[in-house]
């Protein structure tokens, strides 16, 4: 019973880091995008487009349109009154304007990369202005201008979202790219700074996928550790010098063998490390940062993705503590 009792929790345990491993998958995807929001300036569509034909040029990206770069410009303006002809409803949203990839602001941003004259609409627009949530296919006026509803998306904002024109002017006052080495990310976003000659507040959530992709480590630890003691014990059973020599070497080839695996794996982002190791202010100044990064992006539509992003980092960690916690009850038992 014992036995059986023990095979059920090691099962439990496996199965909880799975779960954490296909969450973490997801999130150190999500976790690569970061975000610029511009200070005291704002980018029309037409400089947007050349930066992204730029980069895609710069990613040997073949195509030259400006919606293959893992890059999207865009901004925000609320007050925006939308109507439907057909009903003479009216709805008051925010507009978010995108130039590039939009799937990096809103998962369902793809679609407009397909549709330029599209546009997204939320859920609860679409219901209030067709009766339905359901609205690709149907036309929405704004300002005297005709879009087609592409598709609708969740969101705990009223938003519709749409491909900016030349004719919107500087309206794009932030910009998201992805990342293509996360741990060089300090000076991957310098360098586009500077290279495109633009200013602002950097927000990333690189931590957050660093510190899920750490705690995974966790159980393969505890078991290379109780493998380590396992294979010790069984040395000082040995009654010849060259069989407790045996164990005792399997023990620390194991140990080593561990050590410089799961150290290869384990990932510490340049930006929790301080300049000096006597300033003790750092870390209260990085926590502060990481809340205003987590605050920043909700208040904005990219929020929706974010708060996905979140909702992996939770499984992720949870899987992990709680297979590790399982596997120290194991292996006590």
């Amino acid at each position: 019973m014992k036995k059986i009792l023990k095979a059920a929790v090691f099962g439990a345990v496996f199965l909880l880091y799975f779960m954490g491993v296909r969450a973490n998958v997801s999130l150190q995807e999500e976790s690569r995008t970061v975000t610029l929001f511009l200070e005291n300036e704002a980018a029309d569509a037409k400089t947007a487009q050349e930066i992204c034909l730029q980069e895609e040029e710069g990613a040997g990206i073949q195509g030259g349109t400006g919606e293959g770069t893992p890059l999207c410009f865009w901004g925000e303006q609320g007050g925006l009154t939308l109507t439907c002809q057909e009903t003479g409803s009216r709805y008051t949203v925010t507009e978010v304007l995108t130039s590039g990839s939009p799937r990096l602001v809103l998962p369902e941003g793809e679609v407009l990369s397909l549709w330029e004259d599209g546009c997204l609409l939320d859920e609860q627009t679409a219901y209030e202005l067709f009766g339905t949530e359901n609205a690709a296919g149907q036309t929405v006026w704004s300002q005297e201008q005709s879009y087609t509803v592409r598709g609708t998306f969740q969101s705990f904002r009223p938003l519709m979202v749409r491909q900016a024109k030349e004719t919107d002017g500087e309206i794009l006052r932030a910009v998201s790219m992805k990342l293509s080495d996360m741990d060089r990310a300090a000076a991957e976003t310098e360098q586009f700074s500077l290279k495109y000659g633009l200013a602002g507040e950097w927000v990333d959530f690189v931590f957050w996928g660093a510190l899920a992709g750490d705690l995974l480590l966790l159980l393969p630890a505890l078991l290379c550790a109780a493998g380590v003691r396992l294979l010790i014990r069984e040395g000082k059973r040995m009654e010849s010098a060259w069989g407790r020599a045996a164990f005792y070497l399997g023990a620390v080839l194991l140990a080593a063998g561990a050590f410089f695996v799961l150290s290869d794996y384990f990932s510490l982002p340049a930006s929790m490390i301080p300049g000096e190791w006597s300033d003790f202010s750092f870390w209260e100044d990085f926590w502060e940062g990481q809340r205003k990064n987590i605050l920043t992006i909700f208040q904005t539509a990219q929020g929706e993705a974010q708060l996905t992003m979140l909702s992996h980092f939770g499984i992720s960690v949870l899987g992990s503590l709680s297979s590790a916690l399982g596997c120290m009850i194991a292996l006590r038992s």
